[in-house]
């Protein structure tokens, strides 16, 4: 049961616990992913499930990926 969205602020995920459900994976995968808790970082299932379940399309987190520069990481 996936459900779209527009992404606008009522209607986008916002929590680890509401991207689980959506995914139907685990809250701690969730956090762990988001935290980058595990040494060789998260499988692709589980970025794409992630993704997804925000409501963007794997196209959409690779758009953004891309625009993301050195500047903006190191300010992170």
């Amino acid at each position: 049961m996936t459900q779209q969205f527009n992404n606008s602020k009522e209607e986008m995920i916002n929590s680890y616990n509401q991207i689980a459900l959506e995914a139907g994976i685990r809250k701690a995968t969730v956090s762990d992913t988001f935290n980058a808790k595990s040494k060789s970082g998260p499988n692709s299932t589980t970025v794409i499930l992630i993704v997804e379940a925000m409501g963007y399309s794997l196209l959409d987190f690779a758009k953004i990926y891309d625009s993301v520069n050195d500047t903006e990481i190191k300010n992170f």
